[in-house]
């Protein structure tokens, strides 16, 4: 079956989080991304920590690498040696896509820098991620996603008691600037089929995090950026069963339906809560209400009461019950594929769906350096030549 990308050649020189979900997204839909990989293989095949003799640490891949690498093949090459830069520059002749994430100047160092490149490749898309953006006093730093959250605002508005930011426990400014590698680069793929030439793309931690934190940074002239309150009725709740249900009854319709399934019809009459604006500036006295209703029910029995009165709602689940949730398996938003050490494992499905030139996860991430024989002879290099660069450690074969 077709898919959007087939034909489409993509190096993928990234580690951590970020550029391999921008490869993970492409590959999903058909482009050939060769993970490009140091011999040791990228960090995070041993990060976050994998416990000693495990059939992670066996299978050399951390949770986190087997969803974010997979429908790709992995060649682990020496860009050190001139050698393994030969094996970089014949990849880059015959390629339509390059993404990087080496610290500022790392790739010139190589020899692989954008200018060198496009040289060779006039049509290559050269994707570049960058901490805090390619420009401006900073550009040099390196920065994880929660310093990009942190410089962005979003660690500042949630708060323990005590003051101090909470953290989130997941990698917005990561999976975010992922996704928008995927669209940018699929922009410059449309734009060469009209100007036949490639371009750079740069992207940044920073400038992922600013946006999907842009509905909170519009400020007026004059005006103070200041932080709403959290609106009690998008706040999440304790039940009786002790599991929690998050909400949103913003409108007033949704405020009545909430009323309604919580036989708190009287709250209908009390101007204090007359308006959505109301309803938040008096937040301090209408979450203790509603706080008291929810004790007195569980959680699932809230949410099937909130969706008779077009409330929604939901329970909130713990990680390891979305692989069970229906409806995320009705969607196939969860999948199992095998894995010759691992065995079967389940992860992240497509997120979205086309009818007519589908996606797909064929299957998980690669060991390291599983292509590298095979790549080198689509390259040109006879077995003897092959033997010869795995006996100098310039590749490595699994």
């Amino acid at each position: 079956m077709a898919r959007p990308l087939d034909g489409i050649r993509v190096l993928e020189l990234a580690h951590a989080l970020a550029g391999p979900s921008g490869g993970m997204h492409l590959a999903d839909y058909g482009a050939d991304v060769l993970k490009v990989e140091p011999l040791e293989g990228d960090l995070w095949r041993r990060y976050p920590y994998m416990p000693p003799g495990s059939r992670l640490a066996k299978a050399r891949m951390s949770r986190t690498f087997i969803v974010l690498n997979r429908n790709k093949r992995s060649l682990a090459v020496d860009l050190r040696q001139d050698r393994g830069r030969e094996i970089m520059l014949r990849l880059v002749r015959r390629s339509d896509v390059l993404i990087e994430n080496l610290p500022t100047g790392g790739m010139d160092k190589l020899g692989l820098g954008y200018e060198t490149l496009q040289e060779l490749n006039p049509r290559l898309v050269y994707a570049s991620i960058s901490g805090l953006g390619s420009r401006g006093p900073e550009a040099d730093r390196r920065a994880f996603d929660s310093i990009a959250q942190g410089r962005a605002g979003i660690l500042a508005g949630r708060r323990y008691e005590d003051g101090s930011p909470v953290v989130p426990s997941t990698y917005t400014s990561d999976m975010a600037c992922g996704i928008l590698l995927a669209y940018a680069v699929t922009m410059c793929l449309f734009e060469r089929e009209k100007s036949g030439k490639g371009q750079r793309v740069q992207l940044s931690l920073l400038g992922s995090a600013l946006a999907v934190f842009a509905p909170q940074l519009v400020r007026l002239a004059n005006d103070a950026l200041a932080q709403p309150a959290s609106h009690p009725l998008g706040l999440p709740y304790r039940c009786q069963d002790g599991r929690y249900i998050i909400l949103s009854a913003i409108t007033d319709k949704q405020w009545g339906g909430l009323c309604k399934a919580m036989d708190l019809e009287h709250l209908l009459e009390e101007p204090l809560f007359a308006s959505a604006t109301d309803r938040q500036d008096h937040g301090d006295a209408l979450f203790p209400i509603l706080e008291t209703v929810f004790l007195s029910r569980p959680a699932a029995e809230w949410v099937e009461r909130m969706a008779a009165e077009g409330v929604p709602a939901g329970v909130v689940q713990e990680k390891e019950e979305v692989f069970s949730d229906p409806q995320v398996l009705a969607n196939d938003f969860i999948v199992t594929r095998p894995h010759p050490v691992l065995g079967e494992v389940s992860l992240l499905g497509l997120p979205f769906s086309l009818g007519r030139t589908p996606g797909e996860v064929a299957r998980v991430a690669p060991t390291l350096g599983e292509h590298s024989e095979e790549v080198l002879q689509e390259l040109g290099y006879d077995d003897v030549a092959a033997k010869e660069l795995r006996d100098q450690t310039v590749v490595y074969g699994a």
